[in-house]
């Protein structure tokens, strides 16, 4: 497995950099992770990463300020960013033998086994879904089996969120809850918007229950796929609900996002990204970074200063596309031939170039350097 960008604490499993990006410590190529094969599955939180073996053992390493790499921070050693703690070495998460899924988000860390669901590191909105933080994997109590678990974030530590799809197709949410994505009034909570109780996702005013969920995920709103379309809960501010407009409104119930045949999706901070069952790309809401992919930052605009694309768009690739994710303004997608392309925000190498014009870099409203182009990344197999 490689990794490139930021590597100030140890998020990219290496002691080694070769430059500097936005003033911070870096590696603009991929580079191989130490010590880390046969990965399967992979999940980055704010300045930490988990990955799951062949053999189902999960791995994390980074940033371990709150616990999220699943032991106790006395144990590390200081980073190299002064007054942090963190594992540059990838280590086994003790009591996490046999993982079938990891999601890792801000500070914190989720993981499920044998339909069962396990939180640790940071908890100060109630995303572990239990009442108080631990370093040790802590039992979610869900009504059936999990499928897949989200962790979605606004900031390191504030505002966080988690959610999951269960196998009786159900989805249930705790957390953070201002912006409405628990799928709820956050009036009706009992920490002034957060609930660190799993509540499940109404489909209407009748609390009929939000059914039929293959997958989900949470940024600063919510999503769920079921039957190929991607229903979506929350603010939908930065015109994350697709519908042509710049609606900056709460939406507690789950609606529907003009988009045919999807297969998987990914629900940012202020994007989204849907891949359809053709392997088509389309994606739709803040631009100010180029993360579209239009190769401009152009939109409407929306919620401030941000520049928005209002309905969902197709990203231009050469092949159809097998997986999506989008990490620090920067848009990733795996190819089906096997190639890697990236767009948007390269402030801090997360194209996997050094920023700046020579790499064909631009300068953008929001950080110093992006790229709305899609382009090809290098040196990877």
């Amino acid at each position: 497995m490689r990794c490139w960008g930021v590597n100030d604490v140890g998020e990219l499993g290496v002691a080694t950099t070769n430059a500097v990006c936005g003033g911070q410590p870096c590696n603009v190529a991929p580079i191989e992770v130490d010590g880390l094969t046969n990965v399967v599955h992979v999940s980055l939180g704010y300045a930490h990463g988990c990955a799951i073996k062949s053999d189902k053992s999960l791995w994390c390493w980074g940033s371990n300020d709150d616990g999220q790499l699943g032991h106790d921070r006395a144990t590390d050693a200081a980073c190299p960013l002064a007054g942090h703690k963190c594992s540059i070495a990838p280590r086994a998460v003790a009591g996490m033998s046999s993982a079938d899924g990891v999601a890792a988000g801000g500070n914190s860390t989720c993981a499920w086994s044998s339909g069962a669901l396990y939180c640790w590191g940071n908890n100060g909105s109630g995303q572990l879904g239990v009442v108080g933080g631990s370093f040790m994997p802590t039992h979610v109590q869900l009504p059936s089996s999990v499928r897949a678990a989200a962790i979605g974030f606004s900031n390191q530590y504030g505002d966080t969120s988690t959610c999951a799809a269960l196998q009786d197709g159900s989805a249930w949410c705790w957390g953070s809850n201002y912006r409405g994505q628990l799928g709820h009034d956050p009036a009706t909570d009992p920490d002034a918007g957060m609930n660190s109780t799993p509540t499940q996702v109404a489909y209407d005013d009748q609390d009929a229950g939000f059914a039929n969920v293959s997958a989900i995920d949470v940024g600063r709103a919510a999503c769920g796929l079921r039957a190929n379309a991607l229903w979506c809960w929350g603010t939908h501010g930065y015109a994350l609900s697709g519908d042509g407009t710049c609606d900056t409104n709460v939406h507690f119930k789950p609606s529907r996002v003009a988009l045919s045949n999807v297969a998987s999706f990914v629900s940012a901070y202020d994007a989204r990204f849907a891949i359809d069952t053709t392997g088509q790309l389309w994606a739709w809401g803040d631009n100010s970074y180029g993360e579209i992919g239009k190769g401009d930052f152009l939109g409407t605009p929306c919620e401030g200063n941000a520049m928005v694309t209002t309905t969902p768009r197709r990203v231009p690739l050469p092949d159809a596309v097998v997986m999506v994710a989008r990490k620090n303004a920067a848009t990733l997608v795996l190819l089906h031939d096997g190639s890697v392309w990236a767009w948007g925000a390269n402030q801090y190498g997360q194209l996997a170039h050094a920023p700046g014009v020579p790499a064909g870099d631009q300068s953008c409203p929001a950080f110093t350097w992006c790229n709305p182009t899609p382009g090809r990344i290098a040196g990877l197999p």
